[in-house]
């Protein structure tokens, strides 16, 4: 059976660079669940991922070149805003 996407617009199995407050990490559009022990870098990363899906789908519509990449600021997070990059590689 197969596995509905974590994200919609990226495929799981897709390998993501993510920079966090200046920590780097590579891993799958799945594997963000798995990586961080926190809950607050989890919660901007993700935040970061649906940032790239919605940015990608614009660009697709609007038929500019689709991005492979997003800088942002995550305010979704309990202790302070966390800096978040994210790469498709």
């Amino acid at each position: 059976m197969k596995t509905k996407q974590v994200i919609a617009g990226l495929n799981n199995n897709q390998k993501i660079r993510i920079i966090l407050d200046g920590f780097g990490i590579f891993t799958t559009v799945s594997g963000v669940a798995n990586v961080y022990a926190n809950h607050c870098h989890r919660q901007a990363a993700n935040d970061g991922l649906l940032r790239l899906s919605y940015v990608r789908y614009m660009a697709k519509k609007d038929g500019k070149l689709i991005p492979t990449g997003v800088g942002m600021t995550s305010y979704n997070t309990t202790q302070k805003a966390t800096a978040v990059q994210v790469d498709l590689v």
